[in-house]
Order: structure tokens, then C-alpha cells, then sequence
């Protein structure tokens, strides 16, 4: 599931509009606001559950609410069946759309008491989303790697010779990039791994740069004459 947005005061939910964000949260540590749906009916409700589309309105204007058109989680209600569903209740089935694509008969009382079913298309890319989170992040906390970077931070503050250590720091950038191209292609590069990862990158490009252009400078070659004569 993507990340919610905040609620904003005004923001109208099918029939819901929010008038108020209390301050302190339910037992199960979910944000609330009070609500007003459209027959006036004031009620407390879970900004989640507002998101998500689990609840439209008081259960009175519900209960006569058209669906057909509505999105209702990351569904679009599309039609309505003329054939009702063959288990002991006969309900109105509709058929839906999700916002991936993928499409589904769904019953009406679903959605007019909030369990209507998770897009198992969505479901399944969200898994394998948290799977390469996983992923990501056991690579960027591996052994190897975080030696790698212990050993470039002693590079960065040492005052080994210059030309070696702009050569450390290239092979360094060298595993930066590969590590970054196979988050991009393999994994997730969103993450605050991959971020982590491009801001490193930067840095030690940066910083060799910098080391060149004082190779470059005249000043340094003076310097370096002048070590040479005292070390006569």
C-alpha cells in the first residue's frame, strides 16, 4: 500500500466531509478526525479508513448510495451486473477496476461495509516492493560493503600521497556505481538506501575533482618542487 497523505480540514471522502483532526489517536495508535456526512450524521473515523475508502458515509445514506462510478479504494466501480451472486444472500455484484488495471466482480454489501477485497495484483507487487526493501537494505548493511566504506573515510582524512589517493577513492567510486546500478535494476531504488548510495556517490566524485584540479594548480607544483629541495 502507497504511503497516505495527510487529511486536510474540508477534504470529503465519498460522503464524508472532515471538519476536525483530534489530537490524541485510538487505542491502536490510528489517527482520527470527526466527520459529517451529507445527511448531517457527525461521526469519529480513522483517517486510514477514509483513505482506503473502508467506510463512505453514515450506514442510512449508504445503504441507498449508487455506486456505479465511484473509486472506492483503489478500485473504480464500473457497472453493475444484472445477474445477482448465487450464494444464500442474492446480492448486487458490480464490476470493477483497479488502478493497475487489473479486473474483478465484487459484491455491493462489500463495499458498503468496507471488506471488499485487497487488488491481488497490487498485492502481489507490494510484496515483492517489502522483498526488495529487504534486500536493499541487508546489501547496503553488509560486511563488505561497510568496511569498504570505513576504509574510504580513513582515505578521505588521511594525508597519504595524493595520486594514491585519488586512485583508493576511484576504485571506491567504482563500487559505488555498481552497487547503485544493481539497486536501479534488481531492487528498489527509492529507498533510503539507494539515496544514501547517490549522496556517497557524489561526494567522492566531488572530492576526487577537487584533488585533481590541485594536481592541476601551479601552486602545487611549486610546493612540490620545494619538498624535493629540502629533501636534498
Amino acid at each position: 500500500m502507497a504511503r497516505l497523505h495527510t487529511i486536510a480540514i474540508g477534504s470529503k471522502y465519498t460522503l464524508w466531509t472532515v471538519k476536525e483532526k483530534l489530537f490524541h489517536k485510538d487505542e491502536d495508535g490510528y489517527q482520527q478526525y470527526i466527520c459529517q456526512c451529507s445527511c448531517g450524521t457527525k461521526d469519529i473515523l480513522r483517517g486510514t479508513d477514509l483513505h482506503r475508502g473502508r467506510t463512505l458515509g453514515c450506514k442510512p445514506c449508504v445503504a441507498r448510495l449508487d455506486l456505479v462510478g465511484l473509486r472506492i479504494g483503489t478500485w473504480k466501480v464500473v457497472h453493475m451486473r444484472a445477474e445477482r451472486s448465487a450464494d444464500k444472500g442474492n446480492h448486487i455484484q458490480y464490476d470493477c477496476i483497479c488502478e493497475c488495471g487489473f479486473e474483478r466482480t465484487i459484491k455491493g454489501t462489500k463495499f458498503r461495509q468496507g471488506r471488499f477485497p485487497t487488488c491481488p495484483s497490487c498485492k502481489v507487487k507490494e510484496s515483492e516492493r517489502v522483498s526488495a526493501n529487504a534486500v536493499t537494505k541487508a546489501k547496503a548493511e553488509s560486511a563488505e560493503f561497510q568496511d569498504r566504506k570505513a576504509r574510504a573515510k580513513k582515505i578521505f582524512d588521511s594525508d597519504i600521497n595524493i595520486h594514491l589517493k585519488i586512485k583508493l577513492l576511484e576504485r571506491f567510486l567504482d563500487l559505488l556505481e555498481k552497487r547503485m546500478s544493481f539497486f536501479m535494476i534488481e531492487l528498489n531504488g527509492d529507498s533510503a538506501e539507494f539515496k544514501d548510495f547517490c549522496e556517497q556517490l557524489k561526494t567522492t566524485h566531488d572530492y576526487i575533482e577537487s584533488l585533481k584540479k590541485t594536481l592541476s594548480s601551479p601552486g602545487f607544483a611549486v610546493n612540490k618542487l620545494k619538498d624535493q629541495l629540502k629533501g636534498k
